[in-house]
């Protein structure tokens, strides 16, 4: 463990760039979720997996990743026929932290009649409240099941796969088939919330018997429409933020009914944003959010709900690519876009464009800095998320390519002369090793972050 003074982040220490060899041509990184795996005997803390998602429209294919004792691609299974367009682990009905903490899982009773809501803005769940919750003491005997991980597709399919190793051998616990597209999936308070294209939010919860998920009967929710529908959702201490175009919807708990609270219209420079909203990640008492072929995060309150702040990456990501050809720099700029965002445990946000190129920003300060990374993707990146392990945290982007960016110095950048000639020796000097730097291999790009004391 390392103890940092106040105010300051631990030292991000880049691991590798791992390539995922395409089996198929036009596979490409999606999203990916960890999967935090126990010792049974001791119930430690044993590894964490990451499941990666590659898909090329036709078929869905996962790569398991495993971190431990290297960071190794294990297994790499075709699981569906069309592009899985989202994934979300979800624990067992009960298991125990290393911190003292537990996943709980309670028993629910039949689901009730959503015509028979008392305001027009109140959504069943299922239950009543959390009164009617058996709640399993700290330490309770676990019912024996594994992590889950459920997989969304864009052809309407819900895959829900026991962690233990069900997907190296193709088999599914569960599938269920919908109308519409898969956009987003959270677990939240023992609940798996999926939100569809057609505006649609299914609530899924677990068999009252303790064992498995009512996967066929779930509770059904609209909060967005088919011209808007649910892209992003994500929890927020108590309660549940759903991006529906250029709109947040808040939604809480009341007497067992899903509320909405409070719905924030998403305005750049005053204007109102007709595009959706890209990515959307919380931290503390804060909302950074990311709109759809834009190079503006915004952050927002929980509390308030008011606009705290609004910073362009534009001018640091130019930093990075000052390095770069003319066409490459031009091109990379023009189209510059936020495409993933990550709160990491030690509260610095993570943000990747649609140039490769990561930055980091201290989410936690009054006036954020943003500081790039010289490690990033040739392509976009496609999804940023993080593993826990026993003594640090891992941060994992994944996207198209690999590339080690240089900055160029601010002297040279400034000057009058020729750009190109005043850089040459510059870029020379630091572009050694072009290993792995393949513009179609998908790369996962792994940082290690020291824990905090």
């Amino acid at each position: 463990m390392v103890r940092y003074g106040f105010g300051k982040l631990p030292q991000v220490q880049f691991v590798q760039a791992l390539p995922i060899r395409k089996t198929r041509a036009g596979l490409q990184l999606s999203c990916a979720a960890p999967v935090t795996l126990y010792n049974k005997a001791s119930k430690a803390l044993e590894m964490t997996d990451l499941w990666v998602a590659n898909s090329d429209g036709y078929v869905g294919q996962i790569c398991i990743l495993t971190l431990h004792p290297e960071p190794a691609i294990t297994s790499c299974n075709g699981v569906c026929n069309s592009r899985i367009t989202c994934i979300v682990s979800v624990p067992p009905p009960c298991y125990t932290h290393l911190a003292g903490t537990a996943y709980h899982s309670d028993s629910f009773p039949a689901s009730h009649d959503p015509s028979h809501h008392p305001h027009p803005h109140l959504h069943s769940l299922g239950y009543e409240s959390e009164d009617d919750f058996h709640r399993p003491k700290l330490g309770h005997k676990a019912s024996g099941e594994h992590w889950s991980v459920w997989l969304g597709t864009e052809d309407g399919s819900l895959h829900v796969y026991d962690c233990n190793d069900s997907v190296r051998v193709k088999k599914n616990r569960h599938k269920v088939q919908h109308k519409a597209p898969l956009n987003c999936m959270v677990y939240f308070e023992r609940r798996v919330f999926v939100a569809l294209g057609n505006g649609d939010v299914a609530v899924y919860v677990r068999n009252p018997n303790g064992k498995g998920w009512l996967v066929n009967e779930a509770t059904w929710v609209t909060i967005g429409s088919a011209m808007n529908p649910v892209t992003k959702m994500i929890c927020v201490h108590a309660y549940i933020w759903c991006a529906c175009g250029s709109q947040i919807k808040v939604y809480g708990e009341n007497g067992g009914m899903l509320e909405l609270l409070q719905t924030i219209q998403v305005v750049i420079d005053g204007n109102q944003m007709p595009r959706g909203i890209s990515a959307m990640v919380a931290a503390d008492q804060q909302v950074w959010i990311a709109v759809q072929g834009s190079s503006i995060i915004k952050c927002y309150s929980t509390v308030t709900y008011e606009c705290l702040s609004e910073t362009n990456v534009a001018p640091e990501v130019a930093k990075i690519l000052a390095g770069c050809d003319d066409i490459i720099r031009q091109h990379k700029s023009a189209c510059l876009r936020v495409t993933a965002l990550l709160v990491a445990p030690d509260k610095s946000l993570w943000i990747g464009t649609s140039a490769g190129v990561l930055l980091t920003i201290n989410s936690s300060g009054q006036n954020p800095k943003i500081a790039p990374l010289c490690h990033g993707h040739t392509g976009q990146v496609r999804f940023l998320t993080c593993c826990v392990t026993r003594d640090s945290w891992t941060v994992i982007s994944g996207g198209d390519g690999y590339e080690e960016f240089r900055a160029v110095p601010s002297f040279l950048s400034n000057s009058g002369a020729s750009f190109s000639s005043m850089v040459t020796g510059f870029i020379s000097d630091s572009s050694g090793d072009l290993s792995g730097r393949e513009d179609s291999t998908n790369h996962l790009l792994i940082w290690k972050i020291p824990k905090l004391i």
